[in-house]
């Protein structure tokens, strides 16, 4: 039997994890989450638990490895989207 809970799962690009910025949306992220780790703390607390790292650019692997395992010492389940 398929269980009926919902999974809600949000999408980033990899330099907004790493601190830096979305790079279609500079300002907006900023303005709304100034603090990156409150803001994580926040989505699961609400009940997100995945997050989607996306990559159109190829990232430092040392930069890279450190958002993945930030991500899953929050608890969140991490899926790839390049």
């Amino acid at each position: 039997m398929e269980s009926d809970k919902v999974q809600i799962g949000l999408s980033f690009f990899w330099q907004f994890l790493a601190g830096k910025e979305d790079p279609n949306h500079p300002e907006e992220w900023k303005l709304a989450v100034p603090d990156l780790d409150e803001g994580l703390d926040r989505l699961k607390k609400a009940g997100v638990t995945s997050i989607e790292i996306k990559a159109t650019l190829d990232p430092d692997a040392a930069q890279w490895m450190n958002i993945v395992r930030d991500l899953k010492e929050r608890g969140f389940s991490v899926t790839y989207h390049a």
